[in-house]
Order: C-alpha cells, then sequence, then structure tokens
C-alpha cells in the first residue's frame, strides 16, 4: 500500500553547473529529483549517477557526496512520514534499501507535466502557493517513481475536494487568514457551520483538519524565512502567526522534527 510523504521543504534550482558543497547532510530526509542534467553521488555504502526522472533519496544525517557532471536542473525537497505513519522508515521502505528511484519509461509523459507544475509552484509567493498543491505535486512524484497507480490512490480525494465549493472557500479563507489569531469558530459561523461541522467537511474534502491546515501554512512561511533571511526567530515569530520565538520553536520542532536553528543549517545545496 501506498505510504504518502509529507513534505517539509521544497525548492527549486535551475541550471545549476556546481553544487555549493560537494559534501554535505542534513538533519531530514532530502530528496533530489532531477529534472535535467546528470550529478554522480555516494550516500553511505550507495554510489551512482542520476539523470532525469531519478530521485537520489538522503536518510537523515548521513554523509551526501555529489558532483555535477552536465548542467543540473533539480528540486530539492525536504520530507516526513505523516504523525502516527512510521512505515516510511522500516528497513523494508524504498528509502532505506536504495539510494535512488527511477521514473519508468510508462510514466514519463506524467512526469514531464508534473516537473511543470511543481517549477510553477515553486517559483510562486507563499500566499499564492497553496500548501496542499505541493504536497500533492511531490507526493505524485514519488507515486511516479513507485510505479503505482495514481487514478486509484488520488482520484476519490480529488473528486471531493472539487465537489465540496464551501470547504474551497474555507480553505482560500485559512490561507489568508493563517498568520492572524483568528478562531476557527469564528470562521465556521461565517460559513454557517458549526466548528464541528467544518472541522468534519475539511478534513473528508482534503485529510487534514483546519488547525493542522493553518500549521501547515505557518511552518511554510517560516522554513521560507529560515532559508531565506537572515531574521531572528523573535523577528519571524509575529509574520507567522506566533506571538514569540519561543512558541514558535516549539511548535517548529513538534511538527518539522528538528530545531529552526538546526533545520537553518541545513539549507546549504
Amino acid at each position: 500500500m501506498f505510504s504518502p510523504i509529507r513534505v517539509l521543504f521544497h525548492k527549486y534550482w535551475l541550471r545549476r553547473d556546481r553544487f555549493l558543497l560537494n559534501s554535505d547532510s542534513y538533519p531530514l530526509w532530502t530528496i533530489f529529483a532531477v529534472e535535467r542534467g546528470i550529478f554522480i553521488y555516494r550516500i553511505g555504502e550507495f554510489k551512482g549517477e542520476a539523470t532525469t526522472g531519478d530521485l537520489v533519496i538522503c536518510p537523515p544525517n548521513t554523509t551526501f557526496e555529489r558532483k555535477i557532471i552536465d548542467d543540473l536542473t533539480f528540486h530539492f525537497i525536504q520530507i516526513a512520514p505523516f504523525e502516527g505513519d512510521q512505515s516510511m522508515l522500516d528497513h523494508s521502505h524504498p528509502f532505506i534499501n536504495e539510494a535512488k528511484l527511477s521514473v519508468p519509461p510508462h510514466n514519463r509523459e506524467r512526469m514531464r507535466s508534473t516537473f511543470q507544475l511543481m517549477e510553477r509552484a515553486a517559483r510562486l509567493n507563499f500566499d499564492q502557493a497553496n500548501l496542499a498543491v505541493q504536497q500533492h505535486l511531490i507526493n505524485d512524484l514519488w507515486l511516479l517513481a513507485s510505479n503505482w497507480d495514481i487514478d486509484i490512490e488520488n482520484g476519490l480525494r480529488s473528486r471531493k475536494a472539487v465537489l465540496d465549493k464551501t470547504m474551497k472557500t474555507a480553505k482560500e479563507a485559512l490561507l489568508q487568514k493563517a498568520f492572524d489569531n483568528i478562531p476557527i469558530s469564528q470562521l465556521a459561523a461565517e460559513l454557517g457551520l458549526t466548528s464541528v461541522q467544518l472541522t468534519r467537511r475539511f478534513r473528508a474534502a482534503f485529510g487534514i483538519t483546519p488547525i493542522e491546515y493553518v500549521t501547515q501554512a505557518r511552518m511554510e512561511k517560516a522554513c521560507k524565512l529560515l532559508e531565506e533571511t537572515s531574521l531572528t526567530l523573535d523577528q519571524i515569530a509575529p509574520v507567522c502567526g506566533y506571538e514569540n520565538g519561543f512558541y514558535l520553536s516549539r511548535t517548529f520542532h513538534s511538527k518539522i522534527g528538528v530545531t529552526p536553528s538546526e533545520y537553518r543549517s541545513s539549507h546549504r545545496v
């Protein structure tokens, strides 16, 4: 059975002729998804060459040696299992036994379309980009490389999301207000629902609760600011909807699995 991955960070790199560091390690599961170009790598006992359609997977705190051979366009993705789902850490999982997955030939046309959408999503500002969309696209790519039937796995949930227009409105409102301390009960009332009804219908449409969606949006913005700025946690916290850096740090560590400082230092590609 397919086990989805939880996307914590996604960055698009266009035509790099070299890596900033030839060897590094990351505190999170990390994927280099190659759109174009070639690079060689060694991860623990595994070594090889990666090119278009390859997903090179590095476990946490593992030395990742790499060198670009031909100008590289790729997606840098950091992931984790969903809460309560540790199947990706099972020793039978491809993450443990393989350093690379490859999209098979019969899935390459779908792969190209997915890469185009991933690139577009990565280029948007956070307020425009939908975290759920990036989550779906990267899981779509993971499915392609795992050779699963995407239509069977994702069809039902996608139809629910399209059909429930009220929940689409709710999701847009949550993203707009994610960084303000707006009670879920207030949004529910604006939609003519109780908090329980909103939570139940939102989960049915998108697979997560409204509170989880808001937290994901806040974590995504915090990750972006940690990666792209030198702002302190106390400066980042109010921008992301938290009272101070202490509360942001506690939530960040709980949801992302590393401290904000560890996360910031890990983004050296």
